[in-house]
């Protein structure tokens, strides 16, 4: 029982590094697939690409025309088709800038979380990692692109719409900008959660207690947690904004943006949302560990902070400053404060303060 709990003192937590963001994340996303039936191919909706009339529409009286233009006449004829085609390059040139920004957080992420794992554990412990986080982030992408999860949900249906209405003589790299961009964000997802891994595994070697740390080991692991926490977030940040531009594409096509905004915002924000708590689960435990063991160092060196008795060196060296600390709270939070729903939090206080 003691070799037990020697074990879980000093392992458990760089365990749940990895377990706790990966067990949170599917719970609550476990809870939308519930809740929203993602659809394999086809559509939930009925589009309306332009001012082209879907194949098959529901018969409903004419409203009354109330204003001179309605939004569809303004989106017929050749006008109409000029700018749906300028939308449409658009946000293909904004996708693909965002898709750049992923590659780079991720191979960031790759290459900090093997050095990390590599220099702690060894090269035999790097491998084994290695091949959870690609096998982890295959399946990952696999499920992004067969359910259609996240934007795709939205975005995968418009294109295809948008496809049949430029018709082929608009020169495209594909006939089915749909199918292209679920498979093309399915690879996506998964080179981003592959970074991902690899930082929650580098979360891990930085949380593994030693029975007598050192300052430097300390000062390293610290070193190590902020710059993993840094990478994480930004992997997320960029993942959440590749989201939005996505979405942004989609309802730049469709005649009626406003009608689905609200599904798109929301989207972000599950996203947002699911990778802030997996952030925060995979900072905490390696946090924990090390004031653990910086407690744990100054009570091995008689090391009392408040009594001055140690040098000044030292002592701010294992100290907590404000600084970082709100640094690393923001960091945290930028994933949730890169979606909507700080917009409407910020709507809601003001229609208070107005009230």
């Amino acid at each position: 029982m003691s070799e037990r709990n020697a074990w879980l003192s000093r392992y458990g937590l760089a365990v749940a590094c990895v377990l706790a963001p990966l067990v949170l994340s599917m719970a609550s996303d476990g809870i939308i697939d519930r809740l929203i039936n993602r659809p394999i191919k086809g559509s939930i909706f009925l589009y309306k690409i332009g001012g082209d009339p879907p194949a098959s529409q529901p018969s409903k009286p004419a409203p009354p025309q109330t204003a001179p233009q309605s939004a569809e006449s303004k989106l017929k004829g050749p006008a109409s088709r000029a700018q749906l085609v300028g939308r449409y390059l658009a946000g293909n040139l904004n996708y693909a800038a965002s898709t750049g920004f992923r590659y780079l957080v991720a191979a960031a992420g790759i290459f900090v979380g093997a050095t990390v794992v590599g220099r702690t554990l060894g090269t035999s412990w790097l491998a084994l990692f290695f091949a959870i986080s690609i096998s982890f982030a295959s399946w990952f992408g696999w499920e992004v692109f067969e359910k259609a999860r996240g934007a795709l949900l939205l975005a995968v249906p418009i294109l295809t719409s948008a496809d049949s209405t430029l018709g082929k003589d608009f020169p495209r790299a594909t006939s089915d900008t749909g199918a292209f961009i679920a498979g093309f964000e399915g690879m996506n997802y998964a080179i981003g959660m592959l970074g991902v891994m690899m930082v929650f595994f580098a979360f891990a070697a930085a949380s593994i207690r030693d029975p007598k740390p050192t300052k430097t080991d300390l000062d390293r692991r610290r070193v190590t947690i902020w710059i993993a926490l840094l990478l994480t977030s930004a992997s997320l940040v960029v993942a959440v904004l590749a989201s939005r531009t996505l979405l942004d594409w989609s309802l730049s096509l469709v005649a009626d943006p406003e009608a689905l905004k609200p599904f798109s915002d929301a989207i972000v924000t599950q996203w947002a949302a699911i990778g802030t708590i997996a952030l925060f689960a995979a900072f905490i435990p390696a946090f924990g560990a090390w004031l653990l063991d910086v407690e744990r160092e100054r009570q091995t060196d008689m090391m009392v902070v408040s009594s001055g008795d140690v040098p000044s060196g030292r002592q701010d060296s294992l100290k907590l400053s404000w600084m970082p600390m709100i640094g690393g709270l923001l960091a945290g939070l930028a994933p949730i404060l890169t979606s909507p729903f700080v917009e409407a939090l910020k709507s809601i206080i003001q229609a208070l303060s107005r009230s």
